[in-house]
């Protein structure tokens, strides 16, 4: 099981690459500028908390972004500040079945 574990890990880490020197691209061809989680609770709060610990290390010209309250206005507010096809989404759950995660996931898909 270690070498599947290694695997992915290197996995993430090229993909991760990937979004931070504008290789990967969102679906209109433009770097990506924007990164929304989407998640409730634990979801939420270690990539928020991995972010402000690492903030130092962030690129001014990508952007994270945290939506975790499933009133409809916090997620109206993020998206106002993105565009959409140099968005990448990111649904964070363990179980894909809480609800507030996927009603916030499906409305930011609408």
């Amino acid at each position: 099981i270690v070498p599947d574990v290694h695997a992915v890990l290197d996995q993430m880490r090229a993909f991760s690459s990937a979004v931070r020197t504008g290789a990967w691209r969102g679906c209109g061809g433009d770097a990506i500028t924007d990164v929304v989680n989407i998640g409730i609770g634990g979801s939420d709060l270690g990539p928020s908390m991995v972010t402000e610990a690492l903030g130092y290390l962030q690129r001014p010209e990508l952007r994270a972004h945290f939506v975790s309250n499933v009133d409809g206005t916090h997620l109206t507010q993020t998206l106002r500040k993105v565009d959409a096809k140099k968005t990448l989404f990111v649904i964070a759950s363990k179980t894909f079945t809480t609800q507030e995660t996927m009603a916030n996931a499906f409305s930011a898909r609408d």
